[in-house]
């Protein structure tokens, strides 16, 4: 008999806060919000935790040559190192307006192109069904082998 864990959510901007909630934690499943590209590497060499849950909707300004989602090719091979997943919250996605939408759609492309070349796991969260999630994966190109690796929340 599969007992359910409840997932903790830590949005702390401070990495010694972050750590220590993490350390504390009873569940398995901790999600750390991701923030600024230094903060996400070194909580990812922390380590200790399931998933890194990826900003779609952040308001920076949206610069040419960012990608915006504040993970680079190193913390991706930490990441796929330490088999930990970045996690897409699908509801986010579906609350955007429709200037938000192509700009989250580019930073999920840009991720998914990351964890394919470094070997990475995705996660999705809130998803309605499993089956329109992975075509969504596929449409923005990721490879049927790496769709069918995404983990569900």
């Amino acid at each position: 008999m599969e007992q359910e864990l409840k997932t903790e959510i830590i949005d702390k901007d401070d990495l010694e806060e972050a750590r220590k909630l993490i350390r504390n934690s009873k569940s398995g499943n901790i999600l750390i919000r991701s923030k600024t590209t230094e903060f996400n590497r070194k909580i990812l060499e922390y380590g200790m935790f399931r998933a890194i849950l990826i900003d779609l909707s952040n308001k920076k300004k949206n610069l040419r040559r960012s990608s915006g989602i504040n993970i680079n090719h190193v913390g991706i091979k930490i990441a796929a190192k330490r088999k930990i997943s970045f996690c897409i919250d699908l509801s986010e996605l579906r609350n955007m307006n429709n200037q938000q939408i192509p700009v989250a759609l580019a930073k999920i492309r840009t991720l998914i192109m990351l964890t394919q070349k470094y070997g990475a796991l995705i996660s999705l969260i809130n998803l309605r069904d499993r089956r329109n999630a992975l075509s969504l994966l596929r449409i923005l190109g990721a490879s049927s082998s790496h769709a069918s690796r995404t983990l569900d929340f």
